[in-house]
């Protein structure tokens, strides 16, 4: 491990480890990735919130800190790259601290929290960034002052890397330097393939409610890409686990998937936009999560034990919060694969 950690290093370009030991700097800084690594994710906002867990995550027990601030994420591709999540994370974390940043958490899956953990923070939705449930690192660090906070979260998927990097800067700066072009203030990033390409702009408007054939082999197939999907066509009406018009199309998709997979088990996951209390929004996500379980089982009830309800509030966005584009996309139900 000793010598993977090395060649890690020494991918790093001298000019971000100059950046880091010329002291520490006014905002946060986004070190440029190493020749070769891509990267297939970055945005910035001027202010934002940021959750940093600082403790194993389960149902029951979430400890962390919400930190304001500027804010700027990205992603990192290492192509056909041998080296463990760890020595990935390693290797970026060595340079955050040489410019003042001292870890305050870290842990490795499945002692992260496994699943409830994995939805607890905010990711970068595939194929931007690919987490492992069972093989993953993160990291939380804070500069010696206090005002700088960055998380790291490195995984793999097939021969390639991922490490997602996301710093933030205390309120009123401008947003941290990052490299790649960025989405700013707020703008949403590209949507993960999973999801449909037409989204209510407000909650309670309606999905189309006509489902492809195609749709239950895209679910399959998304699964088998990376352990979850977007249910299609599901809206509810606003504040409600009531299903709005037109929704039964998302169930009736779901349930054909598990009549052409039998075998499946899946998670059905819900989410909410960030508008409201963080208790009310995860309490609300579980129980639009139960809503579609208990539909598809009345509609199917061979299915009964292989679907398990979560609910995630707003924990896990797929995109910006700040418009209402990117707060529809929040507001979603996932399934994803259970062991």
């Amino acid at each position: 491990m000793r010598a993977a950690l090395t060649l890690v290093l020494c991918a790093i370009p001298a000019a971000a480890l100059t950046l880091a030991l010329g002291g520490a700097p006014a905002v946060a800084q986004v070190p440029p990735p190493p020749a070769g690594v891509e990267v297939t994710f970055a945005e910035t906002l001027s202010r934002g919130q940021v959750w940093f867990p600082l403790g194993r995550v389960t149902r029951d027990d979430r400890p962390g800190e919400t930190v304001e601030g500027a804010v700027a994420r990205t992603v990192w591709r290492y192509p056909a790259n041998p080296a463990p999540p760890l020595d990935l994370l390693r290797g970026v974390e060595a340079v955050l601290a040489a410019a003042d940043y001292a870890p305050v958490y870290d842990c490795a899956a499945p002692a992260c929290g496994g699943f409830d953990f994995r939805y607890a923070i905010a990711l970068v939705p595939a194929p931007a960034m690919e987490v492992d449930l069972g093989d993953f690192h993160f990291a939380a660090l804070r500069s010696a002052d206090g005002t700088r906070w960055a998380s790291l979260i490195a995984s793999r998927a097939g021969v390639d890397g991922y490490v997602q990097i996301t710093m933030l800067a205390p309120p009123g700066t401008q947003p941290p330097v990052i490299a790649g072009p960025p989405v700013e203030d707020g703008a949403a990033p590209t949507p993960p393939a999973a999801v449909p390409d037409t989204v209510p702009d407000a909650v309670g408007d309606v999905m189309p409610d006509a489902v492809p054939d195609a749709v239950p082999d895209a679910l399959g197939e998304a699964l088998l890409r990376t352990g979850r999907a977007v249910l299609p066509g599901i809206d509810f009406r606003s504040g409600s686990a009531e299903f709005a018009p037109g929704s039964e199309a998302g169930v009736d998709a779901l349930a054909a998937l598990l009549r052409a997979q039998p075998g499946l088990r899946l998670y059905v996951v819900g989410h909410t936009d960030a508008t409201g209390a963080l208790s009310a929004n995860t309490t609300l996500s579980l129980e639009r999560a139960q809503a579609v379980v208990a539909a598809v089982e009345a509609d199917m009830p061979e299915a009964r034990g292989t679907l398990e309800a979560a609910g995630a509030g707003s924990l896990a966005p797929v995109a910006s919060n700040a418009t209402a584009e990117g707060r529809a996309m929040n507001r979603r139900v996932e399934i994803v694969l259970r062991p």
